[in-house]
């Protein structure tokens, strides 16, 4: 009677302890990434009143097994799995991120690697990336020159700070012109001629609008035109050339083959394979900068004209009129210059690449979320704040992590893992926990009343 009453003692206590992990999980079905736990029961010691026997041919007894008396129930494990996918909600938010597959996102607190799965993050006032408890997520910067991610020990992972918040502007290096002469344009023997212009850039990223034109060389031939500078302005449309600065242009004749109505050449020779006219801007005033050069790591001029492509003039039929005009850039797009840059949008793919997005239309590579997977995620610890911490059990991190498809896995912007809490189950569940508390508190009870029986067979 004894034995039965601690039975039920432990039975309670270990249907109490599935009651607490019950009510973990449901308290914690709306928290982002939770991962809920189940109890495993186990059968404890046995009190072994009679051994077993074998069979004895002599006296031709047979066999006897064992007779044994359970002493009661215990917690065998309270399993969880934090690799586990729940669903995903959607937030918009740049910086809210999602992990698939079997990996964790790496986090340092206090120089400390933790792992977790929960990806809301965002961005502290020194430009980290960064959970809700202020840990930095950890991953692999990129290469300032190259670009290229340097995949060794993880780092800080930043997506704003000095480095980040701005790009520099980009010098106009290419230009090219584009559109038809008609060489019957009236406007190409006048003293305006045929006019074009476009927007440059120097290497601080102010802009300038650069103005020229086009008339012929000899009223009665045409196939030469003269291209003259008029002017180049600023964003305060005074003209430079008038106030420190001065601009040639190079070989500004352009032929045309009056046969075909083709573009033949630049300079004095028709026959000689040159597209380009090359503007070049100076300042004549020391006080001015020399802002429309650049110079390579050392100190040797790297760019010093604006190269102009010619090619893609044509010289055909047009009611009379000719409409040619000066591009930034070269035909794909390239060289054209850049204002300073402003970040604007952060955008993660499903790799973890990370990619700054700039007003000015520039692209840079931040770094790369690194990942962690173990051999055995069933035994982290959870530390709370939705932080995992290694065991011996599970496995170390090497210091390094991998790459999210490595694992079959990928990272998806905007949204967030939801608890995988199944409300129907764990109902289901605490029914079956109250049932078994219930019959174990009437093992109590039952072995109770047994003796208050054996003691009332004295009176």
């Amino acid at each position: 009677m004894m034995r039965s009453m601690y039975s039920g003692v432990s039975g309670l206590k270990s249907h109490q302890t599935k009651m607490d992990v019950i009510g973990n999980n449901i308290a914690n079905v709306n928290t982002i990434g939770f991962k809920s736990s189940q109890v495993q029961f186990k059968d404890a010691l046995y009190q072994t009143t009679q051994n077993a026997k074998g069979s004895n041919e002599a006296t031709r007894a047979g066999g006897t097994a064992a007779k044994q008396v359970g002493l009661g129930t215990g917690v065998s494990s309270i399993a969880f799995d934090p690799s586990a996918t729940g669903s995903m909600q959607s937030t918009g938010n740049q910086f809210d991120m999602m992990i698939s597959g079997n990996s964790f996102f790496i986090v340092n607190s206090g120089g400390i690697n933790y792992f977790t799965k929960v990806g809301a993050f965002s961005k502290d006032n020194a430009g980290n990336l960064v959970t809700g408890s202020g840990a930095i997520v950890q991953g692999w910067l990129a290469d300032p020159d190259t670009g290229e991610i340097v995949r060794d020990q993880v780092k800080d992972l930043k997506v704003g700070g000095v480095q980040f918040d701005t790009a520099p502007a980009e010098l106009t290096s290419k230009c090219y012109v584009g559109g038809n002469i008609d060489s019957r344009d009236k406007q190409l023997t006048s003293e305006d001629g045929v006019k074009m212009s476009t927007t440059i850039y120097d290497n601080l990223g102010y802009s300038y609008t650069v103005t020229m034109k086009v008339t012929k060389v000899d009223e009665n031939d045409d196939s030469k035109y003269q291209v003259e500078l008029m002017s180049i302005k600023n964003s305060k449309d005074e003209d430079i050339l008038k106030n420190g600065y001065e601009a040639t242009l190079s070989d500004s004749i352009m032929n045309f083959n009056v046969d075909s109505g083709k573009f033949m050449s630049v300079g004095d020779d028709p026959a000689a394979a040159i597209e380009n006219i090359n503007l070049t801007i100076t300042p004549t005033d020391p006080l001015k900068g020399d802002v429309f050069r650049t110079y390579d790591k050392n100190g040797d001029p790297e760019i010093e004209t604006i190269a102009i492509d010619m090619s893609n003039i044509q010289m055909y039929a047009s009611g009379d009129n000719s409409s040619i005009q000066l591009y930034r850039g070269d035909v794909k797009g390239n060289y054209g210059g850049l204002p300073v840059g402003t970040l604007s949008k952060v955008s993660v793919d499903g790799e973890g690449m990370i990619y700054g997005i700039y007003d000015n239309g520039v692209s840079k590579t931040f770094g790369q979320i690194a990942v962690a997977e173990f051999k055995n995620a069933y035994s982290l610890e959870a530390l709370g704040n939705s932080m995992y911490a290694t065991t011996k059990n599970s496995g170390d991190f090497d210091g390094i992590g991998k790459v999210v498809s490595q694992g079959g896995g990928s990272i998806q912007q905007g949204v967030l893992e939801m608890s995988n809490v199944d409300l129907s189950a764990e109902f289901t569940d605490m029914i079956t926990t109250q049932r078994g508390f219930q019959a174990n508190s009437r093992i109590i009870t039952v072995s109770d009343t047994l003796l208050e029986e054996l003691i009332n067979l004295k009176r």
